[in-house]
């Protein structure tokens, strides 16, 4: 009887890995969507505002309006 049926094959720790990082990716989309949105909503609160300027996230960075 072979024991090597019971070792992982180097496949199974890529489809492992591969799917993590597919959830940490939609994380980061939803995330990032959110952002945009809230910065939508308090824009459209103040009426006159530069479209043009830049914008500071959640994540400290900048973004273009």
């Amino acid at each position: 009887m072979s024991h090597d049926a019971k070792l992982r094959s180097p496949v199974d720790y890529i489809k492992k890995d591969r799917d993590s990082q597919w959830e940490a990716l939609e994380r980061e989309e939803k995330e990032r969507q959110k952002i945009v949105d809230d910065a939508e909503e308090d824009s459209g609160d103040e009426g006159g505002k530069n479209d043009s300027e830049d914008v500071e996230k959640g994540d400290g960075k900048k973004y273009k309006k």
